[in-house]
Parts: structure tokens; C-alpha cells; sequence
């Protein structure tokens, strides 16, 4: 017969693996969760996660390194209680605490400098991950030498590292699968720390309670911290629209925490986060009375005005001024190659508003729009904003949706267009800057027909502009020798870039601006505070102009560099012949393989700034 005592004792060894596994998948989630929260902040994602999966794996080293293992059994029981206490409150706190310190940042960026900003803020990063991966690297010594003394076996260190091994397994695919397409990072991270206090709890209950002299005051923190994580993941929801509002109305504390500021709609996606974010007017009052001297858009009653869309965080679009990047990005493509094609490829803008502007030529057969993120279509065809500014676009019955990866549809597809449009976020991390490479390109090249174009949204090519010289000139500093020698390299023969430039007012536009911003019937301006904003006046008009100044890049395969035609008889808003004239910048094509952006080899993303 079996003794009791051995079926205490693989019960207790159960019991040690189980907690093993669950730690592993726990620590892995902490990991990824502080990497994914931070690469949100910094516009490099792949620098980034490797700079600090390094450092957590560096102070998970330290913290093994640091793990006591004398004494006995329940004194190794009790450091590992300790242990899950001080990580559930770190882990569960360390979404807010990156939050709070992109704040500060920002606060010290504009009232000190932007140089010590970017210290704190680093600094508040590197402690947070040291302390949480430190914490989480004294578990395993302690769960090695509790097996130790549960099963008296020499094989226990070799079975607790593997269940550790799969229990990370079991973590990294959690985190990504299940947890980041269903819940906010701060929901994550107080269901992670809720379980470290389960198992806290559990250690307790089923190996200190009955020891005489354990410490009640040790489960007294463990059940506070439940009760604050429990409460946490209830009110979730109100602590991430404090957090949002505060990060989309830059950080002004009395707006994010005014019951009248208008809710972040955040919708999730397995792919991106979508913000939805709606400003009151007096956020853009500038912009507003500026910009209807550059666009002729009559806005009715009704149209969703003072939105913007964010993806990851990064502003993809405003309700009021869209209409100058989609009238570009469309139409002088067509213009220049002096027809319209038949049949069309978009790949992305799943908010349909480059459909919207297509669909204005009769001539367009069909249209096959490869969206990737289904939630994209759903808010297109079933959100008001959103069908507010697309006009019912993708239910135009030559518009085709295809939800598909973009990348596989070109390499897999068989069929030819006469256009393909591109229209890719930012390209901040390698899964993006794939979609910026020569071996996408050379698919989109085998895609297109005799005489077809392509054109891409560029993000991250510069322009150069002269005080004394009109003429505008692409930067090499920016991304345009890395697009450029990867086009080449891919088979277009001709490239054509081409830049939302808009004109600065003239002296009587200028007069007139001024009397819509300090005569309104709700401004009251002393005469101090007008002659500050007629000095201004032209500072803020040309940040303007050069805020908008967006590239893009035109290729076709083959022959003579496309000419223009005639205008087309279109009511554009903001688009007329002589900004047509002037959106093509001067350039240099300096040929050098080593700029060529491949899966292979990926030039990009380049690192321009630190922190958004």
C-alpha cells in the first residue's frame, strides 16, 4: 500500500509545480506587457521591446543570483509569499506607473527640457522593469529548493525549470491570442497581479496557515491587494478613460477629469488599438477659422467635425482636414497619368475615405479594397463618424472589401489593375516596415497591367524649404533614399514624389483671419492679447502649412515619366491646378543598395525621435 505519507508528499510536489507553472506564465505576461506599454511611447518598437527584454532578463539574473536558500522549509514558503505580494503590487501598478511617467515627462519636456524629460522618464522605466523582473527572478531558486525538500528527489530542479519553460510557453501565447484582442493593458495587468495574489493566498491557506506562529499580518496585505486588484478590473474602463483623456488632451488634468469632456471610444481589434477621440472646438480654433482659406468642404448639418482617429496611438486622421490628404493621395495620381483606370487595388484605408474620392470618377469599374483588421470595415460601414466623412463609400457596388494581409494578397492573387493605392500605417516596427520592402514591392509590380500606376502615403520623407526660395526639395536626412532605392531595386522605373503644399495667405487673407479669431461674438481679446496673436499670426500660419506637408510617392513600371492632363471636372475642396503645380518638390535620386529596405535585411524603421 501506498504510505499517507507519501500521498502528502506528491501532493505537495503537485502543489509546487502547479505554482511553477503559473509563475512562469505569470512573469512572461509581466515582460511582454511592460514591453508592449512602453513601445506605444517610443517611436522605435523593435529597439524598444529588445532593450527591455533584455533588461527584464538581466534582473530576473540578479534576482536569482540574490535568492536565499538557507533555512527551512516554510521559511523558503514564506519568502516566496513575500515575493508575490511585493510583485502583484508592482505588476499590477505598472501600467499606470509607465503612464504616469510618459506624463511626466511630458510636463518636464515643456516647463524644464525636453533632454531631462526623456532621463525621468527612461529612468522611471528602467527601475519599474529592474524591480518587477528582480522580484520575479528570486521564484524559481525558491521553487527549486521547496521541491528539494518536498520530494527528497534529484530530479526536481530539472522538472521545476521545465514546467517554468512551458508555463512562459503557455504565457506568450496567452498574452498575444487571448488577452491583448479582449482587454486594455491596465486590464491585463491587474488580472495578472490578481493571480500572483491568488497563489499568495493559496500558499498560505494550504502550507502557513497551519504552522503555529505563522504571521497573520502576512495574508492581511494579500487580501487588501485583492480587493484593490478585484475593484481595479471593475472600474477598469473609468481609470483607462482618465489615462486617455489625459494622453489625448495633452495631459490637462482638469479636462480628463471633467465629466463633461466627451469619452475616448476605444474599440479592439486582434491587431491595433482604434481611439476615436472628439475634441471640443476651442482644442482647434485656429486651425478651424484657418483652414476653410485652403478647403471649399461645405459642412452640413450633422458631419462628424472635432474627430480624430488613432491606431497604437498614432493620429491617422482629423475629421475637419482630411480632405487635402485624400484629394492628393487620389487624385493627382490620375491627373498626372492622364487617365483614369478601370479597375482598382487599395490596399488598407479601411475607413473607406480614399474609396470616397475614387468612387467620384465614373469610369471606375471596380474597386478591391484588402483591409486587414475587419473592425476597420465594421466602423466604416456602421460608425456616424466615420460614415459621416466616407459617404457610404465601401457600399458602392464596384467596391469590393477583401479582409486579407495585404502582403499575401499581392503575392498570392493572380489578378492585375490598372492603380494599386497603398495606404499602410506608420512604419514603426518590422511586421509594418515588411510592407515598405522590396519583396513587397515587386509584388505590387507583378500585380499592375501595361501603363498602370502605383502610389503610397511616404511616411517619414522630409521636405526642405528655402525663405528666399519658393521651391520645395526633398530631404535625403528623411526616409525618401531608402524608398527610393528600394522602388528601383524592385523593378519601377519611374518615381515620382509628390507633397501636400499649401500656400501661406496673403496680406488680405491674413487681415481677415485675424478679425475671425479676436471678433468673434464668445472672444473677448485685449489689445495686448490682439497685438500678441497679429505677431504670431505668421509663425503659426506657416507651422500650418508645414504640418501638412505629406508625402507621397507615384511609380510606374515602365516607359516615359507620366505627363499631366487637363484638370478633371471634379468639385474638389482643396485640390485646384495651381497647388497641382506645386506639389511636386525637387529631388535627388542617389543610387546606394545599402538604403534598400528587405525582409531580410530591414532598413527600416529608422529612429528620428525617442518618445511620441
Amino acid at each position: 500500500m501506498v504510505s499517507e505519507k507519501s500521498i502528502f508528499r506528491h501532493r505537495n510536489i503537485l502543489f509546487v509545480y502547479f505554482v511553477t507553472f503559473i509563475l512562469a506564465a505569470c512573469s512572461l505576461i509581466y515582460e511582454l506587457l511592460l514591453a508592449q506599454t512602453v513601445s506605444y511611447f517610443l517611436e522605435s518598437k523593435p529597439v524598444s521591446y529588445s532593450v527591455i527584454l533584455g533588461l527584464y532578463l538581466a534582473a530576473l539574473g540578479v534576482g536569482a543570483l540574490s535568492a536565499s536558500t538557507v533555512g527551512r522549509q516554510q521559511d523558503h514558503w514564506k519568502r516566496l509569499l513575500k515575493v508575490e505580494r511585493r510583485l502583484s503590487f508592482w505588476g499590477g501598478m505598472a501600467v499606470a506607473v509607465i503612464y504616469a511617467a510618459h506624463f511626466l515627462y511630458a510636463l518636464v519636456s515643456v516647463f524644464v527640457a525636453t533632454r531631462l524629460g526623456i532621463v525621468i522618464f527612461i529612468a522611471v522605466i528602467a527601475a519599474l522593469i529592474i524591480r518587477i523582473g528582480f522580484l520575479s527572478g528570486l521564484e524559481i531558486p525558491l521553487l527549486i529548493k521547496i521541491g528539494g525538500f518536498v520530494s527528497g528527489n534529484d530530479k526536481v530542479t530539472n522538472r521545476v525549470l521545465g514546467l517554468d519553460y512551458f508555463g512562459s510557453l503557455a504565457g506568450g501565447l496567452v498574452f498575444p491570442l487571448v488577452l491583448m484582442s479582449h482587454f486594455d493593458l491596465l486590464a491585463i495587468g491587474f488580472m495578472t497581479a490578481l493571480v500572483n495574489v491568488l497563489i499568495a493566498g493559496m500558499i498560505y491557506c494550504a502550507v502557513l496557515r497551519k504552522e503555529e506562529g505563522a504571521p497573520g499580518r502576512s495574508v492581511i496585505p494579500v487580501v487588501l491587494l485583492a480587493a484593490v486588484y478585484i475593484l481595479g478590473f471593475r472600474y477598469e474602463q473609468d481609470i483607462q478613460q482618465f489615462f486617455l483623456k489625459m494622453y489625448y488632451h495633452g495631459y490637462d488634468i482638469p479636462i480628463a477629469l471633467n465629466a463633461q469632456t466627451p469619452p475616448v471610444e476605444r474599440v479592439h481589434s486582434p491587431y491595433q488599438k482604434i481611439d476615436i477621440v472628439h475634441y471640443d472646438r476651442e482644442d482647434h480654433r485656429f486651425e478651424s477659422a484657418l483652414y476653410p482659406f485652403y478647403s471649399r468642404r461645405k459642412k452640413a448639418e450633422g458631419f462628424p467635425g472635432q474627430y480624430k482617429l488613432f491606431l497604437n496611438y498614432q493620429n491617422q486622421l482629423s475629421s475637419d482636414f482630411e480632405d487635402a490628404y485624400h484629394e492628393y493621395f487620389a487624385h493627382i495620381p490620375v491627373i498626372l497619368n492622364g487617365r483614369v483606370p478601370e479597375e482598382v487595388l487599395v490596399l488598407g484605408a479601411g475607413d473607406g475615405l480614399l474609396v470616397r474620392e475614387l468612387k467620384k470618377y465614373p469610369q471606375v469599374k471596380k474597386i478591391t479594397l484588402v483591409e486587414l483588421d475587419e473592425k476597420m470595415i465594421e466602423l466604416a460601414n456602421g460608425h456616424p463618424v466615420f460614415q459621416g466623412l466616407n459617404e457610404g463609400a465601401l457600399r458602392d457596388p464596384r467596391v469590393e472589401v477583401v479582409i486579407a494581409d495585404a502582403f499575401s494578397y499581392v503575392r498570392d492573387s493572380r489578378e492585375t489593375y490598372d492603380a494599386v493605392y497603398i495606404d499602410f500605417p506608420y512604419h514603426n516596427n518590422y511586421d509594418l516596415s515588411k510592407l515598405y520592402s522590396v519583396e513587397f514591392y515587386a509584388f505590387v509590380h507583378k500585380r499592375m497591367r501595361k501603363g498602370a500606376y502605383a502610389v503610397f502615403d511616404a511616411p517619414g520623407m522630409f521636405f526642405a524649404l528655402e525663405e528666399r526660395n519658393p521651391e520645395v526639395w526633398v530631404d535625403s536626412q528623411g526616409d525618401w533614399p531608402v524608398y527610393c532605392n528600394t522602388l528601383l531595386a524592385a523593378g519601377f522605373e519611374n518615381i515620382v514624389p509628390y507633397v501636400i503644399k499649401l500656400e501661406e495667405l496673403d496680406s488680405q487673407q491674413r487681415s481677415m483671419l485675424f478679425d475671425r479669431l479676436t471678433n468673434g461674438a464668445d472672444t473677448r481679446y485685449s489689445r495686448e492679447e490682439k497685438d500678441r496673436v497679429a505677431q504670431d499670426l505668421p509663425y503659426l500660419i506657416s507651422s500650418f502649412v508645414r504640418a501638412r506637408m505629406i508625402g507621397f510617392i507615384m511609380m510606374t513600371k515602365e516607359g516615359a515619366p507620366p505627363r499631366a492632363s487637363a484638370f478633371p471636372d471634379i468639385d474638389f475642396n482643396v485640390l485646384n491646378p495651381e497647388r497641382f503645380n506645386g506639389a511636386f518638390p525637387k529631388y535627388n535620386v542617389i543610387k546606394n543598395i545599402s538604403k534598400i529596405n528587405s525582409i531580410m535585411r530591414p532598413t527600416l524603421p529608422r529612429t528620428n525621435a525617442l518618445i511620441w
